[in-house]
């Protein structure tokens, strides 16, 4: 995707909490728990995980003074929310039920659009051509029209209705995306005609939006949204639904059903049991009513260009960044000041700060915060090399070689550590992994990663060139509490370590680290 700095590595991508992936996963897990109930199985740890996730987006995730879902969080050992809104993810979250009640509908609310449907994400990023970033997708439209008609926002409804048919019309076809500033196909970095998603989406705006088909495990339900200018007589002929085949006809507009009948006889409610078999004729009439709402209409707007900090010596500089008006200075994830200066003083001390920086722009917008640079004193850090380390086919490495890691040999690898006081660490190891560029393959290392004995975590060990052996840097960072005194550290390829390859799942091991972390130190619920 293109909704990513340019400093983040595939690692940093890795362990980035994104709405999507984890809205996705919470509907997993509801689905899992379904499931289980069916086969006669306890459900209660997948209930159990889901809520926890839940809770997790809406604690983490949740941008009160926004009134919407960041699209993700991001940062290395500390983290905080973008303040970008993510189309995808706002919508599959409404439908997955995440929000409840008037948060729903404020997610609706204010998620922006701009006059020709809703962007991938916005505000955008600069220097970046239109394809995710600036960029209309219908699919991505039709989820939000969706969930437009669950939150019942009928402006949005319309607004994603008009975007979706707009470039079917215009362009005879199903593009796959439109630049976001224009509503053309032309401009952006890949495209296609009769684009198989597009379509789907399409398509689903009878389904899902007019017809407002739910399926559950107790049959078909009907919760039509249909606005007025749509008002009229719909049919839908030779639709299966499991073992039936249901000829449609939906009549009027409006958001409930005020009479529908199975082959002319009423029906108690608009469902549909899911063991009706054969042929059947469906009728549905709407009450003439839709509520009222709005949608965020914004400009397509850039904030400024990320900032490129460097350390120098006991200070923080930065380059000057056209149109900022200031610089705010984060350490740890928390914002610690504001300053119109290029330079800030840095102190090292016995455990970590990681500082970042952000340009501040015109009409409240900020860029993406910069790089993470590590501050913290060299005696305080533990790095341990493991055993048998003695590989030195390629250079960079930093003590007397490096251990390959691969799904035959060194499947466990153990470490002891010391560390003087007790206290919460971070924990990440040096690798080098050249099987292949980082934007395919599949060939990430993963390992799960204990600590006496206890699990903590999975280490990743993403690709960093085709051939790039020498290119040594850090896998994500592993939040840890450690007693006084040494612990062993265990890295080992599981059953749970598979990656997509299925084949190369391998990386050289460099050495461990550990970095003690500020004793305030807590997961940041932080924002930008």
């Amino acid at each position: 995707g293109q909704s990513s700095p340019d400093w983040m590595e595939p690692v940093d991508i890795y362990q980035s909490q994104g709405l999507s992936t984890n809205a996705v996963h919470y509907r997993t897990y509801r689905i899992l728990a379904q499931m289980a109930e069916a086969l006669g199985e306890p459900e209660a740890r997948w209930d159990r995980t889901a809520e926890d996730v839940k809770e997790g987006i809406n604690e983490h995730l949740w941008r009160e003074d926004d009134g919407h879902y960041s699209a993700y969080r991001y940062g290395r050992t500390f983290q905080a929310s973008t303040p970008r809104a993510e189309a995808l993810g706002s919508a599959l979250a409404v439908l997955s039920g995440i929000p409840e009640g008037e948060r729903a509908m404020r997610v609706v609310q204010n998620q922006p659009v701009v006059d020709v449907g809703v962007p991938s994400f916005w505000p955008y990023i600069p220097n970046i051509p239109p394809y995710h970033n600036a960029g209309i997708w219908p699919f991505v439209g039709a989820y939000w029209t969706w969930a437009s008609a669950e939150a019942e926002n009928t402006p949005a409804v319309e607004h994603g209705l008009a975007s979706l048919y707009r470039a079917a019309g215009l362009f005879l076809t199903n593009k796959e995306n439109m630049v976001a500033q224009t509503g053309h196909f032309e401009g952006t970095e890949i495209n296609s005609d009769r684009q198989l998603w597009s379509v789907a989406g399409n398509l689903a705006m009878v389904y899902r939006v007019f017809y407002g088909m739910r399926f559950t495990p107790e049959g078909l339900r009907f919760r039509p949204f249909v606005p007025e200018g749509y008002s009229g007589t719909h049919t839908l002929e030779g639709v299966s639904y499991r073992d039936a085949t249901l000829d449609l006809t939906l009549r009027g507009h409006g958001n409930r059903v005020v009479q529908a009948t199975l082959d002319g006889e009423p029906l108690d409610e608009p469902m549909l049991p899911a063991d009706l078999e054969g042929p059947h004729d469906v009728r549905l009439i709407l009450n003439g009513q839709v509520p009222e709402g709005e949608p965020r209409t914004v400009a397509n707007r850039y904030p400024p260009a990320t900032p490129q900090v460097r350390r120098a010596d006991d200070a923080l500089q930065w380059d000057e960044i056209d149109g900022a008006l200031a610089y705010r200075v984060y350490r740890n994830g928390t914002p610690v000041d504001t300053t119109g200066r290029l330079r800030y003083p840095v102190e090292e001390n016995g455990t970590l700060s990681e500082y970042q920086v952000q340009a501040v722009g015109t009409r409240g917008l900020v860029s993406f915060r910069s790089e993470p640079v590590r501050v913290v004193a060299d005696t305080a850090v533990r790095t341990v090399q493991p055993p048998g380390a003695q590989t030195t086919e390629h250079a960079g490495y930093t003590g007397a070689g490096y251990l390959p890691i691969t799904r035959q040999t060194n499947r466990t690898v153990e470490v002891d550590v010391t560390v003087p006081a007790a206290g919460r660490y971070a924990l990440d190891f040096r690798y080098a992994n050249g099987h292949g560029p980082i934007n395919t393959d599949n060939k990430a290392a993963i390992r799960s990663v204990r600590v006496d004995g206890e699990r903590v975590g999975a280490a990743v060990f993403p690709q960093r060139g085709d051939g790039a052996w020498a290119n040594w840097g850090y896998t994500n960072s592993l939040r840890i509490r450690l007693g006084e005194g040494t612990h062993t550290v265990t890295v080992a390829f599981t059953e749970t370590d598979e990656n997509m390859n299925d084949t190369v799942n391998a990386a050289h091991l460099d050495h461990l680290r550990v970095t003690p972390l500020p004793h305030s130190s807590v997961e940041s619920s932080g924002t930008e």
